[in-house]
């Protein structure tokens, strides 16, 4: 059986669909969508715990961050130069492995090389600074004389002039050139032979000896030099070179007309 609605029933019909049209419209809070709230009139809208609020102490944890990526950054950079065997204190950089300069260098204070020094190219230097004692090995020259006078002769070797030569500290060697040579007279009444020999230092000099033949009662003259390279010596240690006369007969009286000059000079090395 069908009935007719009533005026009522049709206004309550129509309130009732105006009702239900309106829900979209009206503001609600119980859609969400994830954590945040959505607002059929505004939109999303953030939840406090997504973004806090700021706190008091905000920029003291700013300083804090600042400080550490300071220490990370100073600690990486230590590393770096510490894998490279460079270390650094209040006294300068000290560099524990090898350094090669693709450039000039150029130093304006002090230098001071521990260990060996190689230079492959030309090395030029201010005239005059490097004197011998910084030298691997350095010359001390040295000259010396002696002469005799007035000496008799006999057929056995007699020194007439001796140079006594002192060795300077830190010095091993020397090469030593000496040359003697001698005048005298023959007081005999035939005629003899005048021998000079230089010798240098201990042991037997290398050479022979020298021969003047001279006249009865007359004058003549003999000459002889040696060369020789000493080695093993010590500092403030002393050798001789020392020039030998000698007759080859008979024995000769001591005369002024005798006499005798030594010369030598002498070159002194390291090592």
């Amino acid at each position: 059986m069908i009935r007719k609605r009533t005026a009522a029933a049709v206004l309550a019909t129509a309130l009732i669909g105006t009702a239900v049209l309106a829900a979209p419209n009206t503001p609600s809070t119980t859609q969400t969508k994830g954590m945040t709230v959505v607002d059929p009139w505004t939109g999303p809208t953030p939840v406090s715990n997504q973004f806090p609020k700021n706190e008091p102490d905000g920029i003291r944890k700013l300083l804090d961050k600042i400080k550490a990526v300071e220490l990370q950054v100073k600690e990486s950079t230590s590393n770096l130069l510490g894998t490279a065997g460079i270390r650094l204190s209040r006294l300068g950089m000290f560099i524990d492995s090898s350094l090669t300069v693709g450039g000039d260098l150029a130093a304006t204070g002090n230098t001071t090389i521990g260990g060996n020094a190689a230079i492959t190219g030309t090395l030029s230097l201010p005239s005059g600074i490097i004197d011998n004692a910084a030298l691997n090995s350095p010359v001390a020259p040295a000259v010396g004389h002696a002469d005799g006078y007035n000496f008799p002769l006999t057929p056995a070797w007699s020194t007439v002039a001796q140079i006594t030569a002192s060795v300077p500290e830190g010095y091993t060697r020397a090469l030593v050139i000496a040359t003697g040579n001698a005048s005298c007279k023959n007081p005999t009444a035939a005629q003899d032979y005048l021998w000079a020999s230089v010798g240098i230092g201990p042991g037997t000099s290398p050479g022979y000896a020298m021969r003047s033949a001279i006249v009865a009662a007359d004058y003549g003259s003999a000459t002889n030099s040696s060369t020789r390279l000493l080695t093993g010596l010590t500092g403030g240690g002393t050798f001789a070179v020392y020039l030998d006369l000698s007759t080859d007969i008979a024995n000769w009286s001591a005369s002024t007309f005798n006499s005798a000059n030594l010369d030598a000079a002498i070159t002194f090395m390291r090592g």
